[in-house]
C-alpha cells in the first residue's frame, strides 16, 4: 500500500483551516484515489463510494458503503485499471518492485443533462490480459450507474475510445478526461499524455 492508517473526512472554514474531522469507516480494500460522497438514498447523511480492488487485481468493484462502513451495494463489474501507476519497494532478486496503481476516480455528476445525478466511472481496458508485472492499457471507456435508492444500475456506458483514461472531472456541462496513450515500441513503453473536454 501506497499509503495506510485511517482516512478523515475534513470541512474548510472558509479561513484556510478545515474542521470537523470525522472518521472514514471504509471496507478493506478500497482505494483513496477513487473515493467520492453522495447522499445516494436521499435520507441527509452521505454515503461514500470508491473502488475495491480485490486481490493482486488492478480491475476493481464498485462499492456503496453507509457512515458505519457497512457495504450498502457491490457492483461487482471490474472498473478502473490505469498506466498512472509507480513501482516502489523491495523486491526478491530478479523481479521488479511491485506496481502500485492510481487508479482513476469515480464522480457523481448530472452528465446526461437530464437533472438527475449519475455515478461515472472508467474501464481502461489493457492490451494483454492476463499479465501482472507488464499491463500496458490501450483503451477506455466510460460507465454512468443511475442512483435507484441506495443501489446503483448500470444506465450506459460509451464506446471504446482509444486511450488510457487517468483521471475525470465534471464542470457544469463539460466533461474533462486526462488520457495516456502508451504503445510499445523495441520493449520500451513510449508514452503521451492528454487533456480532453466534452459538452
Amino acid at each position: 500500500n501506497f499509503f495506510s492508517g485511517d482516512i478523515y473526512a475534513v470541512n474548510p472554514n472558509g479561513e484556510g483551516k478545515f474542521t470537523q474531522k470525522e472518521l472514514v469507516r471504509a471496507p478493506r480494500g478500497v482505494k483513496f484515489y477513487t473515493l467520492a460522497r453522495h447522499d445516494i438514498d436521499k435520507d441527509g447523511a452521505p454515503e461514500w463510494l470508491g473502488l475495491e480492488r480485490p486481490g493482486l487485481s488492478e480491475q476493481a468493484n464498485l462499492l456503496v458503503w453507509g457512515g458505519d462502513g457497512k457495504i450498502m451495494w457491490s457492483g461487482g463489474a471490474k472498473l478502473g485499471g490505469t498506466n498512472n501507476a509507480i513501482r516502489l519497494g523491495n523486491p526478491t532478486p530478479g523481479d521488479l518492485p511491485p506496481r502500485i496503481a492510481f487508479n482513476p476516480r469515480v464522480i457523481i455528476t448530472d452528465i446526461d443533462g437530464d437533472g438527475k445525478k449519475e455515478v461515472l466511472a472508467v474501464t481502461n481496458i489493457p492490451l494483454i490480459e492476463k499479465t501482472q508485472d507488464f499491463k500496458l492499457y490501450t483503451k477506455a471507456k466510460l460507465t454512468a450507474f443511475s442512483i435507484q435508492g441506495p443501489t446503483l444500475a448500470p444506465a450506459w456506458s460509451t464506446r471504446e475510445i482509444s486511450y488510457c483514461v487517468t483521471d475525470i472531472q465534471a464542470e457544469g456541462g463539460t466533461l474533462f478526461l486526462a488520457a495516456h496513450k502508451g504503445k510499445v515500441a523495441n520493449v520500451l513503453v513510449k508514452e503521451r499524455g492528454y487533456v480532453m473536454w466534452f459538452q
